[in-house]
C-alpha cells in the first residue's frame, strides 16, 4: 500500500464521522406572557391598523372616516322685505285723535257745575279742517240702565265749528268702559269704531265731568308692511 493511500483513508473517517454528529441546539425565542404572536400579515383584520402603521395604511384609514362624516344642512336665512299694499275698502274713515278720551271741566255749562255730565269733542279732515254733518252715536250703559243717544258733528260751535256734544246726566257718575261713542255717515254707515270711555264721580268728579273725544281722517293710500321671506345662502 502506497504511503499516499493511508492518509487518505484516515481523512475520509473522520468525515464520515463529522457527518453523523447531531445538530446543535438553536435558542427558542418565545413572546412574554399575555401577548399573541404575530400570525403575519395576512391574519390581519382589514379594518384593523398594524401597531406601527405605514403612511400608506393612515392615508387609507383617514380617507375612509372622511368619507363617513355627515355634512351639516344649510340653514335659511331669514330677511324682511318691503311690500308695498293698499289698505282695505272696509277700513274706518276715522279714528281717535292721539291723548283722548280725556276728562276735562265742564266748561260748555259752567252754570251747571256738578250737575251736568256729558261727552264732546271735534272731527278733523286730513288737512286739520273740521268736519260737520256725521252722525255722532253714544251707547252702552249707565248705572245699569241702557242708554242711546244721537246728535251731530257742527251742531256745538262751543267746541268749534265740527263741535259736538252729549248730555250724559245731570249728575256725575263713575263707570269704566259702559259707554262708547260712534260716527256714523247720513246713511247710517258706521266711519270709526266705537270708541269706549269712563265717566267719574267723587272728589274730582266736577274737574273731569265733560269727557273730550276727538277724532282724526285715517289717510289712505299703500301701506308699507315687512313681510318675512327666507333664502337660502350659497
Amino acid at each position: 500500500m502506497s504511503k499516499h493511500i493511508i492518509p487518505l483513508i484516515g481523512i475520509l473517517i473522520i468525515l464520515s464521522a463529522a457527518c453523523s454528529l447531531p445538530a446543535p441546539d438553536l435558542p427558542v425565542t418565545s413572546s412574554p406572557p399575555g401577548v399573541a404572536t404575530d400570525p403575519g400579515p395576512l391574519a390581519t383584520a382589514p379594518e384593523e391598523m398594524s401597531p406601527h402603521p405605514t403612511q400608506t395604511e393612515i392615508l387609507v384609514k383617514t380617507a375612509v372616516i372622511s368619507s363617513t362624516e355627515t355634512l351639516e344642512p344649510m340653514v335659511p336665512t331669514p330677511t324682511l322685505e318691503a311690500v308695498e299694499t293698499s289698505q282695505p275698502e272696509n277700513l274706518y274713515r276715522f279714528g281717535p285723535q292721539s291723548g283722548t278720551p280725556v276728562g276735562t271741566a265742564n266748561f260748555l255749562h259752567p252754570e251747571a257745575g256738578c250737575s251736568w255730565m256729558g261727552v264732546g269733542g271735534q272731527v278733523f279732515s286730513q288737512n286739520d279742517r273740521p268736519i260737520s254733518d256725521l252722525i255722532v252715536e253714544v251707547g252702552g250703559s249707565l248705572e245699569g240702565s241702557p242708554l242711546l243717544l244721537l246728535t251731530m258733528t257742527g251742531d256745538s260751535t262751543a267746541l268749534g265749528p265740527g263741535g259736538y256734544e252729549v248730555r250724559l246726566a245731570e249728575k256725575t257718575v263713575a263707570s269704566q268702559s259702559t259707554l262708547w261713542l260712534q260716527l256714523h255717515d247720513l246713511n247710517g254707515k258706521p266711519q270709526s269704531e266705537k270708541v269706549y270711555f269712563d265717566t267719574y264721580n267723587g272728589v274730582d268728579a266736577c274737574e273731569k265731568n265733560l269727557v273730550i273725544i276727538n277724532f282724526n281722517e285715517l289717510r289712505k293710500g299703500p301701506v308699507v308692511q315687512y313681510l318675512p321671506s327666507i333664502f337660502r345662502g350659497p
